[in-house]
């Protein structure tokens, strides 16, 4: 089991303050970027002119779901009773809370009821509710996602039915519900029933939607990508299969008798052969470039599908990000192939877990029919036993393909996957949010190459009889993101690159500031793999903050900067962090009295250090900086 040494306990008091605030619930702080991370970068020797300050986000946060043979949730676990290997390699726990289940789930915990750790916390560290944050008073915020670009108008029309039964039997009062199709929002956050009745009656399917009804042969978008990637190997099974339609299809035979003709003088093919091997050797080749050329076509028209599909999935995970209470998605799609796009789809996940967005994944289908031939749509029944082999073949692949996407996105953010059930309403109820507990570390040595990370969650000791359903892997970060930007590069707003020349100045100077008043508190502590983590809280007094006024919320976004000097003055390592404050009246005069914490963990190596914080306010752009010494032994 992981024990952490005693070192961590100053760790721990920290973190525990920022779990009080989150328990009282009196203030709503929605965290746009959790990147509590080991900086890796490596700084130049300050020369002349000041080196580009850069930082690194490689926090991975992991939502642990733990069921007994029964699938209920075991509660009253402990962070030593979990182990997390990347890559095979065990990693050190920096970070460790756990999520309690939703009220109607409370029957579903073994044993019968919550431990008192199981309700310690519903939010990540810096994301504090506005609410209580108890099960019973919590909101409970579920946007409904239906997935217009990859359902046929028959699976959507069922969806529509049982979304609509489930929306006027089970929601309570704390739950609020939005609408959302792969295209735009229906119907925002709302516990008005009649708002969202009138929102499902708009769900239809994508106007964007490929029209391949008329192809023939009718390849399938797993079809058509298998064709573009096998185009020499004939004897596949998806061009046994293409091939065998494209027989059934009718061409026209005039324009098959004039190209015929032109492929040489005298109708021959030119070789030595006969004319009936030439044609049948033309009319070979001719059914390969079609079929090639129509594959091609339907995998670019379906990468632009599943990468719209993905980026508004993206959005939506933000709108609820935003959401004060428990956040769940209910993503409504028969699947789709996102093998071309799994750097964003992973992106779509990360952002989900640390904005402790639970997505639950519902396949409209019901029990779905896999033999091609019982789908009438497409007017093509196999003419052989080959053919017939390789339908089943070709579409059973096909199944596991797009379903990989609804069980991937459910398991790694701790949510279900409803499938194979022709009772939707059902199928929508049964996706109550579950307990689970939410695990974060720092890999060690991550190399900013984009390379994919293999994750493993276990319990300790084996947990005999138990099951831990977790993210299967992560993507690592491409290179390294300036402070004050966003991954995508520097920002066009010059007031935000204003913000960041602010930043940075302040990093690299020696001089204590306090027109926002931060004090510092570090610790020592040896991980289990020998390392030495300098763990660095900062406290940050906000009287001196001033909000903007929006309706009747008090707005602002601070950010925390944390960089460690060596002993010749080289920048080690950094960490960024920004907080967005979303506050009523009464909640804004309790941040007052208490002010916002932060950690930021750093592996170092033995030697003396200068840390220095920077914290500065997106109103006045006030500027709170401090640093001090730190000796790792």
């Amino acid at each position: 089991m992981l024990r952490r040494r005693a070192g961590n306990r100053l760790t721990r008091y920290w973190l525990s303050i920022v779990l009080v605030v989150i328990a009282l619930g009196f203030l709503f702080v929605a965290v746009h970027a959790l990147a509590q991370a080991q900086g890796t970068g490596q700084a130049q020797e300050q020369t002349g002119a000041a080196p580009a300050l850069k930082v690194t986000s490689n926090l991975v946060v992991v939502r642990a779901v733990v069921t007994d043979a029964s699938g209920r949730f075991v509660g009253g676990l402990h962070e030593g009773d979990f182990k997390i290997f990347d890559r095979g390699k065990e990693q050190s726990i920096v970070h460790f809370e756990v999520e309690s289940p939703s009220a109607a789930d409370k029957n579903m915990v073994a044993g019968g009821s919550t431990t008192p750790d199981s309700t310690a916390s519903s939010a990540t560290s810096g994301d504090v509710s506005g609410t209580a944050a108890s099960p019973t008073s919590q909101r409970n915020f579920v946007a409904l996602y239906f997935d217009n670009l990859s359902t046929k108008n028959v699976d959507l029309t069922a969806a529509r039915i049982g979304a609509e039964r489930y929306l006027s039997s089970s929601l309570t009062p704390n739950d609020r519900v939005a609408i959302f199709t792969s295209e735009k929002m229906l119907a925002d956050f709302t516990d008005d029933p009649r708002e969202l009745a009138e929102a499902v009656v708009k769900v239809y399917v994508g106007a964007r939607v490929r029209a391949g009804e008329l192809d023939c042969p009718h390849l399938s978008d797993y079809q058509a990508l298998r064709i573009t990637e096998l185009s020499e190997e004939p004897h596949a099974d998806v061009w046994v299969l293409a091939r065998d339609e494209m027989a059934q299809c009718k061409i026209p035979v005039g324009a098959t008798q004039a190209a015929k003709a032109n492929t040489s003088p005298g109708g021959n093919s030119g070789g030595g052969g006969t004319k009936e091997n030439a044609n049948a050797a033309f009319d070979r080749d001719l059914d390969v470039a079609q079929i090639l050329n129509l594959a091609r076509t339907i995998v670019q028209q379906n990468d632009i599908l599943v990468r719209d599909n993905l980026q508004q999935m993206d959005r939506v995970v933000q709108r609820l990000s935003q959401m004060p209470g428990r956040r769940n998605m209910i993503l409504v799609s028969p699947g789709f192939l996102s093998q071309t796009e799994q750097l964003q789809l992973d992106r779509v996940i990360d952002r989900a877990l640390k904005s402790q967005v639970v997505i639950n994944s519902l396949d409209p289908r019901g029990l779905a029919i896999l033999v091609r031939s019982g789908d009438v749509t497409t007017g093509y029944s196999p003419s052989n036993g080959d053919a017939m082999r390789a339908s089943r073949a070709v579409d059973s692949n096909r199944e596991n393909a797009v379903n990989s996407v609804l069980a991937e996105v459910a398991e790694g953010t701790g949510g279900k996957y409803a499938h194979n059930n022709n009772d939707l309403q059902a199928g929508f109820a049964s996706l109550e949010r579950s307990g689970a507990y939410i695990l974060a570390f720092a890999p060690a040595e991550l190399k900013a190459d984009g390379s994919y990370h293999a994750l493993k969650v276990s319990l300790a000791g084996g947990g005999k009889g138990l099951s831990v359903q977790a993210r299967r892997g992560y993507f690592a970060p491409k290179g390294d993101v300036p402070v004050g930007t966003s991954p995508a590069g520097a920002s066009d707003d010059p007031a935000e690159r204003a913000q960041h020349d602010q930043i940075q100045q302040q990093i690299l100077s020696k001089v204590d500031v306090t027109q926002v008043p931060v004090d510092l508190t570090s610790s020592v502590a040896q991980q289990p793999d020998q390392t030495q983590v300098l763990t660095v809280s900062t406290h940050v007094d906000t009287k001196a903050l001033q909000f903007r006024r929006e309706a009747e919320r008090n707005l602002n976004t601070i950010t925390f900067v944390v960089a460690v000097f060596d002993g010749k003055d080289k920048l080690v390592g950094a960490q960024q962090r920004h907080v967005t404050v979303n506050a009523v009246d009464a909640q804004l005069a309790e941040l007052s009295a208490r002010g916002l914490d932060m950690a930021f963990a750093f592996k170092l190596g033995a030697g003396t250090y200068r840390v220095r914080a920077v914290v500065t306010d997106s109103v006045q752009r006030l500027v709170g900086a401090k640093s001090e010494s730190v000796t790792v032994p």
